[in-house]
């Protein structure tokens, strides 16, 4: 994965301009995703995020997800909250790449924002990337619009471990079946 979103992300910065998927300036919007049905299918869930969204003091762009847009109609929130389009990946990666930070409750996504150094907030009470929660680079907060506000203004962050390798593994399997 780590080796993947590198290796994309070379390819994103030529040919996705960040303008044509959401009018933001890099560095000064958060990236959301919501489409978890825990999240989705409990409408006072669903509140509670776009609430803690609307609290923000930047825009944040929300790549609505098919599955979360059956819900919207009843969830209100303020005009810092951009609702774009799905995006593909190469998309995604200039999104995740130009982004302060990230909130979210994709295991995937998690994981590639540790991978770009992009703090991330996980809406979900638990996540499969313990090692992204190391030194602030990742926080379980839940639907909790207070935990959110909390969390979200962290802005001491450690150094990240190399739990996940360094993005080389290809390589090196490639180099040791020719070499063996």
């Amino acid at each position: 994965m780590y080796d993947s979103i590198l290796h994309y992300r070379k390819i994103a910065v030529n040919q996705c301009k960040l303008e044509q998927i959401a009018d933001v300036e890099p560095g000064k919007y958060f990236l959301a995703t919501v489409h978890r049905q825990e999240n989705t299918d409990v409408l006072s869930n669903l509140q509670s995020i776009f609430l803690a969204f609307s609290e923000l003091d930047m825009p944040v762009i929300v790549p609505l997800h098919p599955r979360t847009l059956k819900f919207m109609d009843n969830v209100p929130y303020r005009s810092n909250v951009k609702i774009i389009d799905p995006v593909g990946y190469l998309e995604m990666i200039s999104l995740l790449d130009n982004c302060y930070k990230v909130l979210t409750d994709s295991g995937g996504l998690q994981k590639e924002a540790f991978f770009l150094k992009k703090p991330c907030l996980t809406l979900r009470e638990e996540t499969e990337w313990i090692e992204t929660l190391d030194d602030n680079w990742n926080f379980i907060v839940g639907t909790d619009r207070v935990k959110i506000q909390e969390k979200i203004g962290v802005s001491q962050f450690g150094n990240q471990k190399d739990s996940f390798g360094d993005g080389k593994a290809a390589e090196k399997i490639v180099d040791y079946l020719v070499n063996h």
